[in-house]
């Protein structure tokens, strides 16, 4: 959220949405936002659109805030809510809102008149709405906006070190806008050409002084840069075009799966294209599209009907066959065209790097390295957040998930109080299931990440005794009361232990945030209904970024560890282990659906009997997966 916001300049920020709970997805979320105090109302503009979340997808709620020039308040404070619906059009409103307070800047013109001259690698300093320009270069910076300033004051010892955030434009023939701070992590950028560093950013914060918005500067450098120096993602995220990029020296250009550009070496595309990260008519695409420009159109000398009829040269059917995929409909979509008079499929410009592809290949396809077929049909991916994979349909509410197991969630699953078993697949039982085979190989298309955070398991009694331990924390705190963190609970939890039937429990507990050895954590899992309390619960540690100073948190040393050492072992345990990768894909409830979880319980029925066994999932080619079935 801007730390800042200057009047008459758009101001724009994300609302990331999550939840864990029924119903299995919402659609139409929209912030509803109230602006106080009421006189600032004529003058504050908000543009809000709307987000669909479920369990497993993260919500982003873009937001743009403009405010009038002549607005007389210094401060304005935003209560949002929101209302959402479900698959049946049921309308929801959220219990809680959240607090937003933001400061108005005083309205600048932008001073064209202070315009800088400057030259490369040299340090660069700019004012607020202050322009630099490099002239034999057709380039130019302005500062626009200080977004967030949560850099600890220098006269003060904090737990975390903040940051500043930064907005800049950078223009060429087109105006970007670009974002920087003084993150580690994001601290420089990719421009075309040029790489734009943030230095520093002046004056620093104390305590007993406010920094007003037009005291801040921003120390730059920027450099050119060989474009064979950075990834050919950054490349293109930095406005190369696709055809432009360069690879280093023995690496080629091919495009993945969703036809982002990579670099790789010649010798491993094969191995590429059997795990599915590429396809044979990805990378014959551009093949043949450069074959057209360097060594003349493939089907020249086939008419037209010899085209529509087949009748053509093998260079020429396998041009036809790879313009003849949904990818390849994308590419003409992308400015390919057939010319009626020449005969052939062009595009201008097509970069002379990928001779050596042609090179390659040619060499490949005479001696039958590369099959001709392509095996697989290509990943058609929607999205991918984090560790989570969503395959097209995405927006369907019946939805078969596939988790690749890592080495660690492997070695937990088998070390819990559950006798864990799976099933053992073949390449026959893959083919049962035509799904499967692409979630399988959706899965692969991600490295296992490192964990940020961990679960540990406890019985019911010692789960909310750690609740109450933290609440008890934050009261002395806060001063507040139980109510203000138990949103349910249960009364009587001994009694209903002590009764081996099972009668259920509820606990919704609001965990404030929590600091120990200057690290930032949240707690998952403390909102919950359990058909039977005597079985062992999870509790989730999360680490965070960074501290929410909005909401409630809790400082705590090694002796309340003591108190709650199962949580200081979550603790030990992020950063040192693998999570798995999950691949999700909607399809028909009927019959897909139900046909495909009846085939899965049949499958466990063959190798299983009707013991009373827990299934977690079944193995193929070494690789232990769990396969879930959702519905709204």
């Amino acid at each position: 959220v801007p730390e800042i916001i200057i009047p008459d300049v758009p101001s724009e920020f994300e609302i990331k949405f999550r939840y864990i709970g029924q119903p299995y997805n919402l659609h139409d979320i929209t912030p509803i936002i109230d602006i106080n105090p009421e006189s600032a109302i004529p003058f504050v503009h908000i543009q809000t659109g709307t987000a669909e979340v479920n369990p497993s997808v993260v919500g982003r709620i873009p937001v743009t805030i403009t405010v009038d020039k002549n607005i007389p308040n210094q401060k304005i404070f935003l209560s949002v809510s929101y209302d959402a619906m479900d698959f049946r059009d049921v309308k929801y409103k959220s219990s809680w809102s959240d607090f937003l307070t933001l400061n108005i800047g005083d309205s600048k013109e932008q001073n064209l008149s202070s315009m800088k001259i400057i030259e490369f690698d040299n340090i660069l300093e700019l004012k607020l709405l202050q322009s630099a320009e490099f002239p034999h270069e057709n380039l130019a910076m302005s500062f626009l906006n200080v977004i967030e300033d949560s850099r600890c004051p220098s006269d003060v010892t904090c737990i975390w070190q903040g940051k500043a955030s930064l907005s800049f434009s950078m223009s060429e023939d087109l105006k970007t806008e670009i974002i920087l701070d003084t993150y580690e992590k994001n601290t420089a950028t990719v421009f075309g050409k040029y790489k734009v560093e943030l230095i520093d950013v002046k004056p620093y914060p104390i305590s007993t002084a406010t920094i007003k918005i037009e005291d801040y500067t921003a120390v730059l450098r920027i450099s050119k840069i060989q474009s064979d120096t950075i990834s050919p993602l950054k490349q293109l995220q930095s406005g190369i075009p696709s055809d432009e990029i360069q690879c280093r020296e023995s690496f080629i250009l091919i495009p993945k799966y969703d036809n982002s550009p990579a670099c790789v070496k010649p010798e491993t595309i094969s191995k590429l294209i059997e795990r599915g990260w590429t396809t044979q008519l990805l990378v014959q695409d551009i093949v043949m599209k450069t074959m057209s420009k360097k060594l003349g159109p493939e089907c020249s000398q086939n008419t037209m009907d010899d085209i529509m009829n087949g009748d053509v040269d093998e260079k020429c059917a396998m041009f036809i066959e790879g313009l003849a995929t949904k990818r390849q409909s994308e590419m003409m979509q992308q400015g390919y065209a057939f010319d009626q008079e020449n005969k052939s499929w062009t595009k201008e410009g097509y970069p002379d790097m990928l001779m050596n592809i042609v090179d390659y290949y040619q060499q490949n396809m005479k001696s039958s390295k590369i099959p001709h077929e392509l095996k697989t049909k290509p990943l058609d991916i929607a999205s991918i957040e984090d560790r989570y994979i969503h395959l097209n349909p995405a927006d369907i509410c019946a939805i078969i998930s596939l988790e690749l197991m890592s080495p660690d969630e492997l070695e937990q699953a088998k070390s819990g109080t559950n006798n864990v078993i799976f099933l053992e697949f073949e390449d026959n039982d893959i083919e049962g299931m035509p799904i499967l085979d692409e979630l399988i190989r959706a899965t692969h298309h991600l490295e296992f990440p490192t964990n940020d955070y961990s679960k540990v398991e406890m019985g019911l009694r010692e789960f909310v005794d750690y609740e109450f331990f933290i609440m008890d924390k934050a009261i002395e705190k806060y001063g507040d009361a139980q109510e203000d963190y138990f949103m349910k609970l249960d009364t009587d939890l001994d009694k209903r232990l002590a009764d081996h039937k099972k009668q259920g429990f509820s606990n919704e507990f609001i965990a404030p945030q929590l600091v120990y050895n200057d690290n930032v954590y949240i707690l998952g899992h403390t909102v919950f209904w359990i058909s039977d309390e005597h079985e062992m619960q999870s509790m989730s540690v999360h680490l965070k970024e960074n501290i929410d100073e909005s909401k409630k948190f809790v400082t705590l040393n090694d002796e309340d560890m003591e108190s709650i050492p199962k949580i200081r072992k979550a603790i030990e345990k992020i950063g040192t282990e693998l999570e798995s990768v999950v691949a999700f894909k909607g399809v028909l409830e009927n019959p897909d659906w139900n046909d495909y979880q009846e085939w899965y319980a049949n499958k466990s029925a063959e190798q299983f009997g009707t013991e009373d066994v827990y299934v977690r999932g079944f193995v193929y080619e070494g690789e232990h997966y769990e396969l879930g079935f959702m519905i709204c």
